[in-house]
Order: C-alpha cells, then sequence, then structure tokens
C-alpha cells in the first residue's frame, strides 16, 4: 500500500510538474504576445505622431497658402483702388477743362454780343448821320 502511495504520489508529481511546464510555457507565450503588443503599440503610436506631425505640417502649409492669398487679394484691391483713384483724378482734370472751354465759350459769345451791339450802334449812328447830312443836302437845294 506504500508503493502503490508512493505511485500514486509520484504520479501526481509528474503531472503537477507537467502542468507547472503547461503553465510556464503558456506564461511565456503570453509574455512573447504583450512584447509584441508592445511593440505593436510603439509603431502605432510612432505612426500616430507622424499623422499629427503631418497634419500640424499640412495645417501650417495651409495658414500660410491663405496668408499669402489674401496678401495677394490686398495687393490686388490696392491696385484697383490706385486705377480708380487715378481715373477720377482723370475725370476730374477733364471736368476742370470742360469748365474752361465753357467759359471761354461763354465769353467768346458775351465778347461777341457786344461787338454786335456795338456795330449796330455805330450803323444806327451812321445811317442817323447819313439821314442827317441826305436832310442838308435836300435842304441845301431847296
Amino acid at each position: 500500500q506504500a508503493e502503490a502511495e508512493a505511485a500514486t504520489r509520484a504520479q501526481q508529481a509528474a503531472e503537477a510538474q507537467a502542468e507547472l511546464a503547461a503553465v510556464r510555457e503558456e506564461r511565456e507565450a503570453a509574455e512573447a504576445r504583450a512584447q509584441q503588443l508592445q511593440a505593436e503599440i510603439t509603431a502605432v503610436r510612432a505612426n500616430l505622431l507622424e499623422s499629427e506631425e503631418a497634419q500640424a505640417t499640412d495645417r501650417a502649409v495651409r495658414a500660410e497658402a491663405d496668408a499669402a492669398m489674401r496678401a495677394l487679394e490686398v495687393s490686388d484691391a490696392q491696385v484697383e483702388l490706385a486705377a480708380v483713384r487715378k481715373e477720377k483724378q482723370a475725370s476730374e482734370a477733364r471736368e476742370q477743362q470742360l469748365q474752361v472751354e465753357v467759359a471761354e465759350v461763354r465769353l467768346n459769345l458775351f465778347q461777341a454780343e457786344e461787338a454786335q451791339a456795338l456795330s449796330n450802334k455805330q450803323r444806327l449812328e451812321l445811317e442817323e448821320g447819313l439821314a442827317r447830312s441826305q436832310g442838308e443836302a435836300e435842304e441845301a437845294r431847296a
């Protein structure tokens, strides 16, 4: 009976050792899997960091492009404003020139009217003088 108990114990010890070996193998496999998962997590984090850096670079480039476009739009607006101001100055200069021309025409018309009035007065005086002379000549003949 002691031998049977010893054999049972030996068998139980062998089973325990086999179980322990299996547990160790499972533990080693789990540790290897944990290391593999840790490596994958590190790779994912590195990719995420690269992606975030790429996004930050992309945002910076877009912001710079937007700023350049706004500067170009401002520049275009300034060019248009300068052109409008130049056109306005040219228009004002033309308006002043036209006002001078209108004043000259009015002056010429006024001078022509004065000359006409003077001419009419002189003609009347000449006609009166001629009528007097004719009247005097008729009186002298009579």
